[in-house]
């Protein structure tokens, strides 16, 4: 079982930058596709190397946390670290809130509803 007290032989800082930087490659597969190419050329490598640097990025940093903070402030710094990961504007969360809002308001302004309280 590993404990928190042998965390220390992990470098995390060079796990969040291997999965930012898997993260990285895969929007560049994804941005660089060639529409001619199969699935497998890019697609697919991206996909895989996404979920991969995602992983290390979001578990390494949750060990991070645990390991810099004092015992007693665990919970409260990877309840803060689980905020700002889904809060930040880089996250899916925050721009999915901020489209569903826009769209709510378009759609209202479209039936002709001017007040978004109003509105059923």
């Amino acid at each position: 079982m590993l404990r928190l007290s042998h965390l220390h032989i992990f470098h995390f800082p060079c796990l969040i930058v291997t999965g930012t930087l898997g993260s990285t490659t895969a929007c560049l597969l994804f941005a660089l596709i060639n529409p001619s190419a199969p699935y497998w050329a890019f697609g697919f490598p991206a996909a895989v190397v996404c979920v991969i640097g995602a992983d290390f990025v979001f578990a390494s940093g949750t060990l991070f946390i645990a390991n810099v903070s004092l015992e007693h402030e665990q919970s409260l710094a990877g309840a803060l670290f689980q905020t700002m990961t889904q809060v930040q504007p880089g996250s899916f969360a925050f721009p999915r809130l901020m489209a569903d809002f826009l769209s709510l308001l378009v759609v209202r302004n479209y039936n002709g509803c001017h007040c978004v309280n109003r509105c059923v």
